[in-house]
């Protein structure tokens, strides 16, 4: 028996292309419809017609599928008339619509093929939930679709194909793979468009997620959802145009991200909140503006060797976040990698610049200021701005901006500054000996002085033997705590006369002391800290 001659048992009024379709497919496994169907536009293109229940029976039938060699079922160039519903099908061999316009939906739920190609057709929406393919997924070669693609769940044994494909559907989902599970490559390129939310939520790849040369946009909303999502590979956005977010936290990119050369649209937004990447390679201009990056939890085994590592522009990189809250984990994430590779002094300087960050906080962004500026925006702004900026000053609204801040007052506020000037907030506990060499000079420049002027006098009058008075030693011996060089013991600034140089001597000698009981007291908790570091 032949496949036409099951077809006509199962079909009653074949027309001639229907005919041809199920002589084509049992010969060779492809039935071409147009002479030129490589260089036409399905969707404009007079094409033959024939029902999508035909195509549909290929895949479903038992019997039929018997007569189908391994060269599998492949129709190109023609136009598809009603639903084509092949949900549970089992079809081992490549299924392909190359070229043809399909009016209605594809359903393939739950269903089982070795390949599925639809390569430079036009679609409007389909259904492939919990879809097995062992081989690829093509979508690619000037394939459009004007609705949504769902393959929530569905499995793909090697590549997803869609370098050059359309996917629109605004305001929408344009690409639903929620849970999806690709073994190899996922590639959006080569012109690939998408209008509406390309969602991959909690899917696997077992490759590279290849997005580049492409246009994102979702305006409203998120133009890609990487949320969750785990990558064996790298993960390249590059050469983007992006009018939305691009939302990508928790997610786990065993090999890496590169992002470079991106256009980011007013509004652009990154997200990597608590994802894990093996290695970071970017470009300044691969990141969006000011105030729309999120790297919050983002961690990051290395920085490759194309990246910058000027701790300025990493700086400026990690200063891109919103200043709506204190974020410390991006400035330790990024002294971490440094401190790793061996890069202490840059290390070092961004976590001073961390500090550096909660101190503008302190000064910016106190509850107080914070209103003010409110009120100020509220009083400047008209029509719906005006209202925005009213909900602004709510209790309930400003109460949950103002507790994501750090908590402030003026004593915690000050301490921290002067930890900054003195110690570098105790990363630069250098400073510490700058200061005290430059009291001692001070103290031997002044007690010096005082010695020629005659108002160092022993400290016991009469005493037969007293060492010479040195003004360097003495200084030294005042300063530092708990040690005896035998001068301060034995000379005395003279303060027997009011306002004498030797009262004034006597009243700097009480601040050397002190000064030198503070910065030793610094300098042991700074070396402390360091060792615990």
């Amino acid at each position: 028996m032949t496949l036409l001659v099951l077809a006509k048992e199962r079909f009653d009024d074949l027309t001639e292309v229907e005919e041809k379709l199920f002589s084509e497919i049992q010969k060779t496994g492809v039935a071409v419809f147009h002479e030129k169907w490589e260089n036409i536009d399905p969707s404009t293109a007079d094409l033959p017609e024939l029902r999508a229940e035909c195509v549909a029976w290929l895949l479903t039938d038992r019997k039929a599928g018997e007569l189908i060699t391994h060269r599998g079922a492949t129709v190109k160039g023609a136009r598809l008339t009603g639903k084509l519903d092949a949900s549970f099908a089992r079809f081992p061999w490549q299924f392909g619509l190359i070229r043809c316009h399909l009016l209605r939906t594809i359903i393939l739920l739950d269903a089982s093929l070795g390949v599925l190609s639809l390569s430079g057709s036009r679609i409007t929406l389909l259904i492939g939930d919990r879809m097995q393919i062992s081989g690829g997924l093509f979508l690619d070669d000037g394939f459009a679709a004007h609705g949504e693609l769902r393959l929530l769940g569905a499995s793909i044994g090697e590549c997803m194909q869609c370098s050059g494909a359309v996917f629109c559907n605004e305001g929408d989902h344009a690409l639903t793979g929620d849970g999806m599970h690709i073994a190899g490559n996922l590639y959006f390129d080569s012109d690939f468009v998408a209008i509406g939310e390309v969602r991959l939520l909690r899917s696997s790849i077992g490759g590279d997620l290849i997005c580049s040369d492409g246009v994102l946009i979702n305006e409203e909303g998120t133009a890609l959802n990487l949320e969750g999502i785990s990558v064996v590979g790298v993960v390249f956005l590059r050469e983007l145009l992006v009018a939305g977010r691009i939302v990508a936290d928790v997610a786990k990119l065993d090999k890496g991200l590169e992002l470079k050369n991106n256009s980011w649209r007013s509004g652009g937004f990154l997200s990597l909140g608590g994802t894990v990447v093996g290695g970071l390679c970017d470009t300044k201009d691969g990141w969006p503006a000011k105030g729309n990056l999120c790297v919050n939890g983002f961690t990051y085994e290395a920085i490759h060797d194309e990246a910058t590592k000027n701790v300025a522009e990493r700086l400026a990189w990690l200063d891109l976040q919103p200043d709506d809250e204190y974020r410390p984990q991006p400035y330790e994430q990024l002294a971490a990698v440094y401190a790793r590779n061996g890069f202490g002094s840059q290390a070092r300087k961004v976590l001073i610049a961390k500090n550096d960050k909660l101190l503008w906080f302190y000064r910016h962004r106190s509850p107080l200021k914070r209103r003010k500026t409110y009120m100020a925006e509220f009083l400047k702004a008209q029509g719906d701005e005006r209202i925005d900026a009213a909900e602004r000053l709510l209790p309930d609204r400003f109460k949950a901006e103002t507790d994501r801040l750090p908590k402030h007052n003026w004593g915690r506020h000050f301490w921290h500054w002067f930890l900054g000037k003195c110690v570098g907030y105790g990363y630069r506990p250098q400073r510490l000996l700058y200061i005290a060499l430059g009291m001692v000079a001070v103290g031997w420049l002044l007690f010096g002085w005082g010695g020629g002027q005659g108002a160092m006098v022993p400290a016991l009058a009469g005493a037969q033997e007293c060492p010479r008075f040195q003004p360097l030693v003495y200084s030294l011996d005042t300063f530092l705590p708990l040690v005896d060089l035998e001068q301060k013991s034995r000379w005395v600034p003279d303060s027997r006369v009011a306002w004498s140089v030797g009262s004034l001597l006597g009243g700097y000698q009480v601040f050397h002391i002190l000064m030198g009981w503070f910065l030793t007291t610094m300098g042991v908790a700074a070396l402390i800290d360091r060792l615990k570091r």
